[in-house]
């Protein structure tokens, strides 16, 4: 048991309790949504993201234009 439960795992999971301490921060897939959804990193990485999204945007217009309801279709 002690491998796979190290000293530090026992703070949260044993004394904090005992203490009358908040031991996690909610439930559980609301904390793991959470850390995907705000996670830190450079500004940098950021706007490249956004820039990435944007081209993926642009190339997908260009690729399969949109059309109108109505205009084009055969028989009309």
């Amino acid at each position: 048991m002690w491998r796979y439960l190290p000293a530090d795992g026992l703070g949260t999971a044993v004394a904090r309790p005992l203490a009358g301490q908040v031991s996690d921060r909610g439930d559980f897939i609301a904390t793991w949504v959470h850390d995907l959804m705000f996670f830190d990193a450079e500004p940098w990485v950021f706007t490249v993201c956004y820039c990435s999204f944007g081209a993926a945007v642009v190339l997908s217009w260009l690729m399969v234009p949109p059309r109108r309801r109505g205009v084009g279709k055969p028989g009309q």
